[in-house]
């Protein structure tokens, strides 16, 4: 069932490449269907659930999709940025994104406390590649522990970094 989990959640987020223009010399083009990804507001792992992999406690694992329909892109880097002390990230190989051949990158949500008052974790994944439109894309993620009991509320992803649309920062993946 968590594997169905994080394809689900793989294909509200996938990441799409495409080739712009016509003929020889195509741009290549990387862009995102969403600006962020909020996990929100989960559960310590219990020690009675019947399914710890529902969407409901933590670890909460979800996974990215880079794909490449027509030109393939190569993924140079992958890092995560920010609060990144409840985050762990893995990235599929290869990591050139080639048509109908998907590179994958899933993220593991691990608090095991609630958060400290209303403060959530806010992340980003950040993705190196050789697209010409977006070589540098920030992804931010988020996601907050509450007590068991608690209601849970909308949860909202703060960016804790920001790039221009187009530009390269290649200090953000060291």
């Amino acid at each position: 069932m968590k594997t169905m989990r994080w394809w689900i959640g793989a294909a509200a987020l996938s990441l799409m490449v495409g080739c712009g223009g016509g003929g020889d010399g195509e741009e290549l083009i990387l862009e995102p269907h969403v600006e962020s990804q909020s996990f929100g507001e989960l559960y310590p792992q219990g020690n009675s659930d019947e399914n710890p992999s529902t969407s409901e406690r933590v670890p909460y694992e979800w996974v990215l999709l880079l794909g490449a329909p027509n030109v393939p892109v190569e993924i140079e880097k992958v890092c995560l940025v920010g609060d990144t002390d409840f985050f762990i990230h893995e990235v599929s190989e290869p990591t050139t994104a080639k048509p109908g051949k998907d590179v994958a990158v899933r993220v593991t949500y691990e608090r095991t406390s609630p958060n400290d008052g209303d403060s959530a974790d806010n992340a980003a994944i950040v993705i190196q590649s050789n697209a010409t439109n977006s070589p540098t894309i920030v992804v931010p993620i988020c996601a907050r522990v509450i007590a068991d009991g608690m209601e849970k509320e909308p949860l909202v992803c703060a960016p804790p970094v920001a790039i221009n649309a187009g530009e390269r920062d290649d200090s953000l993946c060291p």
